[in-house]
């Protein structure tokens, strides 16, 4: 993500610079001309820098939102993996107990057949 913000910034940046030459070969002035005095240039400064470090800021925020989300990711995953395992033993503990019950079934059925248990006989 921070990768593609940084990406998006160049993009933002030569789409900037591309805009103030073709201002500059239009108007014979460039962007900076326009200011007239001393306090012009430190308000448009000190408002660029403001600007600056907003968007430092939210950068910041987003970036730590990114990392607190994957880390609810990966604490996720775990979980989805120790339930799997859980899940597989449980299969494997149903299997073994479907398997003693057959054999238990066979047995009985075949002691009853020994004995002749059954009265009604077919």
């Amino acid at each position: 993500m921070l990768a593609t913000s940084s990406t998006t910034l160049v993009s933002m940046a030569s789409q900037l610079s591309e805009a103030e030459e073709r201002e500059r070969v239009f108007s014979g002035k460039g962007r900076w001309n326009q200011v007239r005095s001393l306090a012009e240039a430190k308000n448009l400064m000190n408002y660029l820098f403001n600007l600056a470090s907003s968007s430092r800021c939210i950068l910041r925020e987003k970036e730590f939102i990114c990392r607190d989300k994957h880390m609810d990711i990966n604490d996720h995953k775990k979980i989805i993996d120790n339930l799997r395992f859980a899940l597989e033993q449980l299969k494997k503990q149903r299997d073994g107990l479907d398997h003693q019950l057959k054999l238990m079934v066979s047995m009985f059925d075949l002691e009853m057949s020994e004995i002749n248990f059954y009265p009604f006989q077919i």
